[in-house]
């Protein structure tokens, strides 16, 4: 995906693009389970309110932490308005079990949000 034109966007025009990285991506991932979690993000339904702010770029490399505790957010350079379900990346990349399930919680996303962050 081109970087910086897609964070927070609406999913269907990325389709193609998406499934011409997960078959280059090959072996390297679960295809199925990658296919699954996309195609589920472009049935959930859209966001419905208006653009909000988002980071856009949540990733690990991008977050710092002090012991257990989130000290700094850095690179905003995606910065932009769109999807909050952008920004709910760090469920997928930092978190697992009960401390996703706790993540989610927090972030109030709804089932539809929850799968587009997911995909």
């Amino acid at each position: 995906m081109k970087t910086g034109s897609s964070r927070g966007v609406p999913l269907a025009p990325l389709d193609a693009e998406v499934r011409t990285a997960i078959t280059a991506a090959g072996d390297r991932i679960d295809a199925p389970s990658v296919v699954h979690a996309w195609e589920a993000a472009l049935d959930a339904a859209p966001h419905a309110g208006p653009p909000v702010w988002l980071h856009g770029d949540l990733l690990p490399g991008n977050l710092l932490a002090d012991g257990h505790r989130l000290t700094a957010v850095l690179d905003w350079g995606a910065l932009g308005l769109g999807d909050p379900a952008a920004d709910l990346t760090p469920a997928w990349t930092l978190f697992a079990g009960g401390a996703r399930r706790t993540f989610r919680e927090s972030s109030g996303a709804d089932d539809a949000a929850w799968a587009r962050g997911r995909g």
